[in-house]
């Protein structure tokens, strides 16, 4: 048998099977015969015939390499699922996060509720803009008072690549908070941008990090 006509065959099932998807599988098998003409003829487009296969041809999807995570433009995917791929790749591979002011929200109360201040912050949200995150957050004081608080850092990289927070001020409208609470509002920051609470956790090296727009991105390497 020919590799042409074996070819013809292949797809001439192909379209058997696709056809009995729509229609029953009497209608495909009549149709078989002049699915086969068309093909043997280099005719892929029966509402075209005058098309050639590369024009009728279906480009197939162009799929995202290993850690790379556009969290805007699939936001079914969440950051701490991203973090976590991330750090389940081989050491040297380059990736990058891409994410918005909700989902990195999400991730630095989620953050702070599982290290036990669940009492301590209700909610709150994030801004990202002009290189700076802030924290707005619904709080409970030790005394159970309720009130609000918010709190901002603006992270750089230094020459070694190494993440600095550098906090911009903190204002709690009168709440009384623990001493430990701001610090651990700069770990929560720190897992968001680094998919660790502390360098010394963190499994990767930062190239790059941007905070604008409501967006962040950050680049790098797993170590």
């Amino acid at each position: 048998m020919s590799r042409r006509l074996l070819s013809i065959l292949i797809l001439v099932l192909i379209l058997m099977i696709t056809a009995g998807c729509s229609e029953n599988f009497g209608n495909a098998v009549s149709n078989m015969n002049a699915n086969a003409t068309r093909i043997a003829g280099g005719i892929t487009d029966p509402e075209n015939p005058d098309a050639s296969p590369a024009e009728t041809a279906t480009p197939e999807p162009t799929a995202e390499p290993d850690g790379y995570y556009d969290l805007v433009s699939n936001p079914s995917t969440s950051l701490v699922q991203a973090w976590g791929r991330i750090y389940g790749l081989p050491s040297g591979t380059e990736f990058t996060i891409i994410a918005d002011e909700t989902q990195v929200a999400e991730f630095t109360i989620q953050t702070l509720q599982l290290e036990g201040w669940s009492e301590t912050v209700r909610g709150g949200s994030a801004s990202i803009a002009l290189g700076q995150i802030r924290l707005d957050l619904a709080l409970q004081a030790e005394n159970g008072d309720f009130g609000s608080g918010s709190l901002t850092f603006q992270p750089t990289l230094d020459e070694a690549a190494q993440l600095h927070l550098n906090p911009r001020g903190a204002e709690f409208g009168g709440l009384r908070m623990p001493t430990d609470f701001i610090p651990a509002l700069g770990d929560s920051v720190h897992a968001s941008l680094t998919g660790a609470q502390t360098a010394a956790l963190s499994k990767v090296t930062l190239s790059q990090l941007s905070l604008d727009n409501g967006v962040m991105t950050v680049k790098g390497t797993v170590r």
